[in-house]
């Protein structure tokens, strides 16, 4: 357990602002072997409004943003993510709670490129990146074609156009970041590990 003081600077849903949330008790736990969660109770500067933060300390120092668990989003995932996947998905979600569409569609660009140099490091363009991740089977058609309308907001977003984003292109946005995120970290992993796990038991069997 710790009990140390500082503040942490979040959006309130109540001031509908980002403001700093007054910590006031922190509790630790090993969740891995390498890693620690930490889980904070604080309450907002502004208006007194409890919320409970949580986040990673990695053994090697690395910690990563903290993410709001109360009052609750629907955009916290219960699966780890690299690194740079990860530091881009939760800046997606903050300009989404931010309500700044247009960054958000841009860091949901982000994290898809992450994505993308996380499976290959030379990767120099999301287009290419997600080709070559269709060709080697990382991705299927759908997963594809759900990604590159996502870059398409991206790339609107990201450029002095006409087009305006709105809150409902950054919302399904993140919406379908999500499910390609759980396909490609969490069930997919969880998949061969399965099938993995079978074909042990069968070979065992046969012997």
């Amino acid at each position: 357990m710790t009990n140390k003081k500082e503040d942490i600077i979040y959006y309130c849903d109540n001031c509908e602002d980002k403001t700093k949330f007054i910590l006031l008790y922190t509790y630790s736990f090993d969740s891995l072997e390498e890693h620690k969660t930490e889980h904070t109770f604080s309450k907002c500067k502004s208006c007194s409004r409890p919320a409970i933060f949580t986040r990673i300390v990695n053994r090697t120092g690395f910690t990563t943003d903290y993410f709001q668990l109360y009052p609750g989003s629907d955009r916290l995932l219960r699966f780890d993510l690299p690194r740079i996947v990860d530091e881009s998905y939760n800046e997606a979600v903050r300009c989404e709670r931010a309500r700044i569409w247009t960054a958000c569609v841009v860091m949901v660009g982000r994290t898809l490129e992450a994505i993308c140099i996380e499976h290959f490091p030379q990767t120099k363009t999301i287009h290419k990146g997600l080709q070559e991740m269709f060709h080697k089977g990382h991705i299927s058609q759908e997963l594809l074609d759900w990604s590159n309308e996502l870059r398409f907001l991206r790339n609107i977003g990201a450029h002095a156009t006409k087009e305006k984003i709105k809150k409902a292109d950054a919302n399904e946005s993140l919406d379908f970041l999500q499910v390609i995120l759980e396909i490609i970290y969490h069930l997919r992993p969880k998949f061969e590990g399965r099938k993995n796990n079978k074909s042990t038991k069968n070979s065992s069997n046969e012997k």
